[in-house]
């Protein structure tokens, strides 16, 4: 039996991008650095973030502007006490932002840093991205899910249905150091009308998590999917034609609950074929994580990320040098 999708669609709730200006550039002494800290407290354009949110640098703020609902800000981090850290660091969730919200962060970034958005097309790099794919009219208990990377947490609700999974392992980490994972995954349900795909009423996201690629922002647009070692399975996939019907009712509830390896664990050899097999006739229909991927680019595209704002492509400071469209 296979489970029915209504829709897919791809986009990224986090990215992170990290960029220094020019060497000796002195637009970006202490008065700088006071004039950020000074634009937080009328909280017109922008407010203090959390102290936590410094995380090493001088100044941590929220971006503010009338395009942007309170949960959209976005987060810029600007003059690190370790001179080997980039100069800024720019948070935000396209998916929340939108073509309007994007467009007015690149307009922020031109009024408020002396080189404005150029310098980010010119030289940031990604830093973190979590690329989302959600499957709208799939339920997350008609689905489990296997990866490369070992499943490491899961969150139950109250009533004993779990309520998210993630594989492989979340990390703190600190200039200088490098990733142990090349990637984590988050499979979670989406039960706001609000979040959902248009026309559904409850949806599974999937959800990866790189933070090792760090390519160019001008490379945003090709980057590879990475959902390549995310494996997932039908729940409602039917049984071995040996096996009761109570057994592999039982096989799948430890799959959905603790993994595919530790459901396989509970079995012979002869019947981890039989599953596999039985696992692998049964796809959920629609379910595509390469063909969604070749959304990517035109998706980065419609956002503009890679274009500059509507002040044009000219680096202040800098003027003979332009950023094309």
């Amino acid at each position: 039996m296979n489970s029915n999708i209504i829709q897919l669609e791809l986009g990224f709730d986090k990215i992170v991008l990290t960029v220094s200006p020019p060497k000796n550039s002195a637009e970006y002494g202490k008065g700088y650095v006071q004039y950020l800290k000074a634009e937080c407290l009328d909280k017109i354009n922008a407010k203090f973030a959390s102290h936590s949110a410094q995380n090493g640098y001088r100044v941590a703020l929220r971006m503010l502007h009338p395009a942007w609902k309170s949960e959209a800000a976005p987060l810029l981090q600007a003059s690190p006490y370790d001179p080997n850290k980039p100069y800024f660091r720019l948070e935000f969730n396209p998916n929340l932002l939108g073509t309007a919200g994007i467009a007015a962060l690149k307009d922020w970034i031109d009024e408020h840093t002396p080189h404005g958005w150029p310098l980010f097309l010119k030289s940031a790099r990604v830093s973190r991205i979590d690329a989302n794919i959600d499957a709208g009219g799939l339920p997350l208990e008609r689905v489990f899910a296997r990866a490369r990377c070992a499943r490491t947490c899961e969150v139950w609700s109250r009533k004993g249905d779990i309520e998210s999974i993630e594989y492989g392992e979340p990390q703190t980490l600190y200039h200088g150091q490098k990733a142990k994972s090349k990637k984590l995954y988050r499979i979670y349900g989406l039960n706001d009308p609000t979040k959902v795909p248009k026309g559904c009423t409850t949806a599974t996201r999937f959800e990866a998590v790189d933070r090792k690629s760090h390519p160019p922002l001008t490379d945003l647009h090709k980057i590879k999917s990475p959902f390549t070692d995310l494996i997932v399975h039908s729940a409602l996939a039917a049984k071995p034609a040996t096996w009761p019907e109570g057994n592999w009712r039982m096989f799948l509830r430890v799959a959905g609950d603790h993994g595919l390896p530790v459901a396989r664990m509970m079995l012979t050899p002869a019947q981890r074929k039989q599953a596999d097999a039985a696992l692998a006739a049964a796809p959920i229909a629609g379910l595509d994580f390469k063909e969604t991927w070749e959304a990517w680019p035109l998706l980065i595209t419609w956002l503009g990320l890679q274009k500059p704002g509507s002040n044009g492509g000219f680096m202040p400071g800098y003027a003979s040098e332009h950023i094309d469209a």
